[in-house]
């Protein structure tokens, strides 16, 4: 959906349009690679605080406290 909805429009028309294509898909496909490595990565670091109890219960009821701030916040912005 984002290539089709977003790229077209960079596409030059007066050039070959095969290889603006590909410049365009293997960009996309760099810049997705190097976004879900970092997850990966933030993932992996992550999950040595989250194995420890204390920080797994405080990590909980903190995005608990959120998501019913959020829910709260959108109850009252709905009127």
């Amino acid at each position: 959906m984002f290539v089709v909805a977003l790229l077209p429009q960079f596409v030059d028309p007066d050039h070959a349009v095969l290889p603006q294509w590909g410049l365009m898909a293997m960009t996309t496909v760099i810049v997705h690679f190097c976004v879900y490595w970092g997850y990966a990565v933030a993932g992996h670091k992550a999950s040595r605080y989250l194995l420890d109890t204390r920080i797994r219960r405080f990590y909980n009821g903190a995005s608990g406290v959120l998501f019913l701030g959020f829910a709260v916040g959108w109850m009252f912005g709905s009127w």
